[in-house]
């Protein structure tokens, strides 16, 4: 993961910070806590599975 501090003007990257009550001990279990019951997350355009999101993060 990059870190960067003070203003970066021609970047076109975003970061971004996810908090967590806990450290998940696992991917089910950070699936649970992003997303309960749920099966996919998405938008009107495009869903994805939420296995696939909490495999990413």
């Amino acid at each position: 993961m990059k870190i960067r501090q003070g203003f970066i003007s021609n970047s076109s990257s975003s970061s971004f910070i996810v908090a967590f009550p806990k450290i998940p001990k696992n991917q089910n279990e950070l699936q649970t806590m992003l997303f309960g019951d749920k099966e996919s997350y998405g938008t009107p355009w495009q869903n994805w599975p939420a296995q696939q999101v909490a495999s990413t993060v």
